[in-house]
């Protein structure tokens, strides 16, 4: 492979992970605002329970101030009774007492079953302040979780920097032109293998004659004569193709701007992989596994359904026939 070329390879792989530290990082103050706001609720939660027992102990205070000006006010009542004069006097002097003591009864009554609600209260504030507590340590805890993970992926982003810098400059600025061009406008993928004749990244073919050309030169670097991206020979199993596939289809589709994507397959590993059922252990199916969960998080649903080969006949037939129409092909 040309030295420029291999240079380009790295440079793209450098970028991905770049890319993908820098959504991790971007992704930290939201982590620790989620927290932060969960401590608020609890906050909030015993305030509002604060708020209640203060509310019983004014009402409490303000029924005894009321108990005291009423029997105040029937102490003197009961006091004029031996100065009344008449009987219709005394009639509504008496009847003022009856209600002054009615009233003071229903006002002891209330008082009563105010001081009985406090305890209850105060039960409530006592069971909100131990959950706010419990829940300002965890809280803390996954703050300082949150932020020392930015400073590990901020450290690691800055390394990853470095080490670009100098993959970049084994590659002569024309290139470097094109790749940041296409990196930018196509999704991250600039550097793209082409296999069986196929670009896999406009999924386009070439001739048989510049295909050769492509797979035995060691000193030229070959663009895709369709979409532009630089490309280079690659003997690629199925399993990479799949995969290769599956990267394409999640990139057009975030080009059309769907939302959600269903990706039927008749790779039963593919699909086994993405449910989490079997674990990627080649790595150069890790990686591509990696690639296509970052693009799957551009999308609200990402659906990955198993069929038959039988059953995936029609869509193998257009893929062939899209191949057999394409220019050069």
């Amino acid at each position: 492979m040309h030295p420029e070329l291999r240079a380009l390879v790295e440079l793209q792989a450098i970028d991905d992970r770049i890319a993908a530290l820098k959504r991790e990082l971007v992704a930290i103050p939201g982590r620790v605002e989620s927290e932060n706001r969960l401590l608020k609720s609890f906050e909030d939660s015993v305030a509002e329970a604060q708020k209640a027992v203060e509310s019983v102990k004014k009402r409490q205070r303000d029924t005894e101030r009321e108990i005291q000006s009423t029997e105040q006010k029937l102490r003197e009542a009961r006091g004029k009774q031996a100065l009344v004069k008449t009987n219709d006097e005394f009639r509504a002097l008496s009847s003022e007492i009856a209600q002054l003591e009615g009233q003071v009864g229903s006002l002891e009554d209330a008082a009563l079953e105010i001081m009985e609600s406090l305890p209850a209260a105060e039960k409530r504030l006592a069971e909100e302040k131990g959950e706010m507590d419990r829940a300002k340590g965890q809280v803390q805890g996954a703050v300082s979780r949150h932020k020392a993970e930015g400073e590990r992926l901020e450290k690691s982003l800055q390394t990853l920097l470095i080490e670009r810098q100098t993959v970049a400059a084994a590659v002569s600025s024309p290139w470097q032109e094109r790749y940041e061009r296409f990196y930018k406008g196509r999704g991250g993928l600039a550097v793209c293998p082409i296999i069986e004749q196929t670009c896999q990244g406009c999924r386009m073919s070439e001739t048989l004659q510049r295909f050769f050309e492509i797979r035995d030169s060691e000193d030229t670097i070959f663009t895709c004569s369709n979409c532009g991206r630089i490309i280079f020979y690659k003997v690629a199993t199925n399993n990479v193709a799949e995969y290769q596939g599956l990267l394409l289809g999640l990139g057009q589709a975030l080009e059309f701007g769907a939302s959600e994507v269903e990706v039927v397959t008749d790779s039963e590993l593919l699909a086994r992989q993405w449910s989490g059922e079997y674990r990627v252990r080649h790595p150069e199916l890790k990686e591509l596994y990696g690639k296509a969960k970052e693009a799957a998080r551009r999308f609200e649903r990402v659906v990955v359904r198993h069929v038959r080969r039988g059953e995936n006949v029609a869509a193998d037939a257009a893929a062939n026939r899209a191949i057999d129409s394409a220019p050069g092909a």
